[in-house]
């Protein structure tokens, strides 16, 4: 069981940076749009796949476990303009995502 909430002061401390991020978290996270879109940010979620978890106590009942992860890619609002998000949408998420990593270059 997870504490509610407890990400928030990560997701805040990406808002004060001010930069182009890149987050990985549960795919069920319904909040993470809603949080950077409040405050004028553009939140895509571009792709998901499991992620795998390794058995850390000698009480967890199998080796390994999975979760599916969830990955966003988050512009502050001065780069909400760089890129057409439609256009990266139709690419597909796989595509799209490494089409935005490429640009994060540019």
């Amino acid at each position: 069981t997870q504490k509610a909430k407890s990400d928030r002061p990560f997701l805040e401390a990406i808002i004060r940076s001010n930069v182009v991020s890149h987050l990985i978290h549960s795919a069920e996270a319904t909040h993470i749009e809603a949080i950077f879109e409040s405050v004028g940010w553009i939140a895509e979620k571009y792709w998901e796949t499991d992620f795998a978890l390794p058995a850390a106590y000698s009480h967890h009942n199998s080796r390994q476990g999975k979760t599916r992860a969830g990955f966003w890619r988050l512009l502050p609002p001065e780069h909400s303009s760089f890129l057409d998000f439609a256009v990266l949408r139709t690419a597909g998420p796989f595509i799209g995502g490494w089409l935005v990593g490429a640009l994060d270059e540019c």
